[in-house]
């Protein structure tokens, strides 16, 4: 069901308009001043805002300049409600960001009138962003299947090589990544959700390692250990310039990604999704680790701490 919220300080034109849009379906929520409206758009999220612009505390431009801000609403429809059609405020709401104004008084037919071109506009917006997405996804893992600066690593072929580093120490890149602010996440959303999170980020971040001919060793929580071992073939500036590759391809999907989870979890206050990259090369031997029958694979050797703890320093060098 559609949510729209309303922002109107008078009683009656506040219940006119909630019981008009109730009439045809929509789910309303009403604030009777600014400064309750941006709280109200805070925990409802609405699919579209129809504000007063003279109102006690905060003024509906305030409204507006503040909603603006916050990313999960800062593409929020917004119309203005007004019995003023000066040509300088309505310039000034536009350069505020406001999508339309609604002049009082105003009929049934002209509200939901202004109500369905804004949803409309707004869903064939979202819509053409998600395609654009799946379009940008799909132009990447092209772009890492292709010849990276005259380099090539069949996927195949890595997981031959990482077969026989399997109990001896030899030379490789070794890539850490894993997601900024991640406690924070987790608190704020349910177990499922980050499960479903985890998920979907993951499945894209293989693709740039995988296609650059690494191997992902393990999955840590949120992070990622992946391997590109040196040969005859790709030999150690080639196969850890794949690994560079591999990050800057990690960073280009955290970045998609970032949109997914602003859409998805609009109303959580999340915060901004981005990941840190450490990348060395050194000495790796990959071994099983753990208790009889209880082994986990994994890549161990100093190379391992210091690409971790690059990792680690993108914290605060960025």
């Amino acid at each position: 069901m559609t949510k729209i919220l309303v922002i109107e300080d008078e009683a009656g034109i506040r219940m006119t308009l909630s019981l008009m849009l109730k009439a045809e379906g929509f789910e309303v929520t009403a604030a009777e001043n600014g400064r309750l409206g941006v709280e109200a758009a805070r925990a409802h999220a609405p699919d579209l805002i129809l504000c007063d612009i003279t109102m006690p505390e905060m003024d509906g431009y305030q409204v507006l300049e503040q909603l603006r801000k916050e990313p999960a609403l800062a593409a929020t429809p917004f119309v203005f409600l007004t019995a003023r059609v000066d040509r300088n405020e309505m310039r000034r709401g536009m350069n505020l960001g406001a999508d339309d104004y609604l002049t009082k008084p105003f009929t049934r037919d002209e509200l939901l009138a202004a109500v369905s071109a804004r949803i409309k506009k707004h869903e064939t917006t979202r819509e053409a962003l998600t395609n654009q997405l799946m379009s940008d996804d799909e132009a990447l893992r092209q772009r890492f299947r292709s010849n990276l600066s005259g380099v090539e690593g069949p996927p195949a072929t890595a997981v031959d090589e990482m077969s026989a580093m399997e109990g001896t120490a030899s030379e490789a890149t070794v890539l850490f990544a894993d997601i900024r602010s991640f406690t924070t996440i987790s608190e704020r959303l349910s177990a499922p959700e980050i499960a479903e999170l985890l998920n979907t980020y993951l499945e894209r971040a293989c693709q740039p390692i995988i296609a650059c001919g690494g191997s992902v060793v393990k999955f840590i929580g949120d992070g990622i250990m992946a391997v590109f071992p040196h040969t005859d073939s790709l030999p150690r500036e080639r196969q850890a310039l794949q690994a560079v590759h591999a990050g800057l391809g990690l960073s280009f999907i955290a970045t998609r990604f970032r949109d997914w989870v602003s859409e998805r979890h609009a109303d959580r206050g999340l915060p901004e999704f981005a990941i840190g990259v450490g990348i060395h090369t050194g000495e790796v031997m990959l071994s099983r680790v753990g208790a009889r029958g209880q082994q986990d694979f994994t890549a161990v050797g100093d190379t391992v701490n210091i690409a971790a703890r690059l990792e680690e320093q993108t914290k605060e060098l960025g």
